[in-house]
């Protein structure tokens, strides 16, 4: 499975309940967007793949949030509060021309451009205040669904109406599928009390297929989740965060940044952390051969943004050193 080469915050109560350096071909490889809140609050910028120019590319009393590259690199899709709901805005990859996209009662979140440049797959809610706005790297939504607009006839369509609770739309590379992290909730004994489960699902576009990827559970001794899927460039894997509570080590939680394979298997470790370093918000690089990815505390700054090898060799890099940086998205 592994690759040769340099390869609602509610999910996160359950842990709080139950508590390469990099080689020369990633230095300068394309460019990452993050979400920082180091001049106040939350704002894009862009990188390049080393560290290197940090620069903010919006500059609004709003909360901007979730960025994502269009497939040519021209132009970034986020959701903005600037205009009081979160709405969807694009604008070019300097910053300019900022163009709102969606305008209507509720809240859209998540947005992801597909492949072919032509749609952009979103999360349509309202946003709990408390988790979206602030010091949170996450987003707790009430009735989640899933919608996908058609950028040339501005058509919006929804997927999987039966589907709940769904978050983090990521597209498969040939545009037919969307990899998301479901949440169910569930009642266990042994005094766990109530925790919520992540389940990693795939729907096809077309037929409205939908597949478990990744199944979480609950015991009375051990909790664990997959959320925040991302596909390989080349369609292969899926990378994801995992999260393990386990009643033989009170206090402690499992973090990681895995990969398991697009059609479901065995999940592999990247990279590996605990309570005071949650590994979570994994992107590819271009080539495939590196993640890049937050760590935070308990999905809270401080934050700061990490890139490794895809294969698990070498050590962590860190990217962004202000505590306050998340969400990245990598692109040419």
């Amino acid at each position: 499975m592994r690759r040769g080469g340099h390869w609602a915050v509610c999910g996160m109560a359950i842990l709080c309940v139950v508590a390469v350096a990099l080689g020369a071909a990633a230095n300068g490889a394309g460019k990452v967007l993050f979400v920082s809140e180091r001049d106040g609050n939350a704002e894009i910028y862009v990188m390049n793949a080393d560290g290197s120019s940090q620069t903010r590319l919006t500059e609004d009393p709003g909360q901007d949030r979730d960025p994502s590259w269009s497939p040519d690199g021209t132009q970034i899709v986020f959701a903005s509060d600037r205009d009081g709901d979160f709405e969807l805005y694009t604008m070019s990859a300097s910053g300019g021309d900022v163009t709102q996209l969606t305008d209507t009662a509720d809240d859209e979140a998540w947005p992801v451009w597909s492949p072919d440049g032509g749609r952009i797959a979103f999360v349509r809610g309202t946003v709990d205040d408390g988790w979206y706005r602030g010091d949170s790297i996450y987003v707790l939504m009430d009735d989640p669904r899933l919608y996908v607009v058609d950028l040339d006839s501005g058509e919006e369509t929804r997927f999987g109406s039966s589907i709940q609770s769904l978050y983090a739309p990521s597209w498969s590379p040939d545009g037919t599928r969307l990899a998301y992290h479901e949440i169910r909730q569930t009642v266990l004994g042994g005094g766990w009390g109530s925790v919520t489960l992540l389940n990693l699902k795939v729907i096809e576009l077309a037929t409205g297929k939908v597949e478990t990827i990744a199944q979480s559970a609950a015991t009375t001794q051990r909790v664990f989740f997959y959320s925040h899927p991302a596909w390989s460039p080349d369609g292969e894997l899926i990378s994801l965060e995992y999260a393990e509570a386990n009643r033989s080590r009170p206090g402690k939680i499992t973090s990681t940044v895995s990969v398991i394979e697009s059609g479901g298997g065995n999940r592999e470790t990247v990279v590996r952390g605990d309570l005071e370093n949650v590994l979570t918000q994994p992107t590819w690089s271009p080539d495939g051969e590196w993640i890049a990815y937050t760590r935070s505390t308990m999905y809270l700054v401080p934050s700061d943004i990490y890139v490794v090898a895809a294969d698990g060799s070498g050590a962590a890099t860190k990217l962004t050193s202000t505590g306050l940086d998340y969400a990245p998205a990598w692109n040419d």
